[in-house]
């Protein structure tokens, strides 16, 4: 437990410096990875069930939502009426 925080530390650190997670891109100078590889979009009902929400080196979050402007989830249409 302890290396693999170690471990996830010392990436973390050299991303820092711009070059990004080697695993998933992430943590670079604009923090969105890698610009010249493009987004996957899954809408949930298509979401694979080994997707990771996490990135195993650097523990950068992957998933992001995305909502439409009607959508009733959406966090600015949960408001009290």
């Amino acid at each position: 437990m302890v290396t693999t925080i170690e471990r996830r530390v010392n990436r973390l650190e050299k991303s820092a410096g711009g070059d990004g997670c080697g695993y998933c891109g992430g943590g670079g100078g604009d923090d969105h990875g890698d610009s010249d590889e493009p987004y996957t979009i899954y809408f949930e009902d298509e979401l694979p069930e080994d997707l990771e929400e996490n990135c195993r080196e650097c523990g950068r979050e992957l998933i992001t939502t995305i909502y439409f402007d009607d959508d009733p989830q959406a966090p600015w249409n949960q408001g009290t009426a």
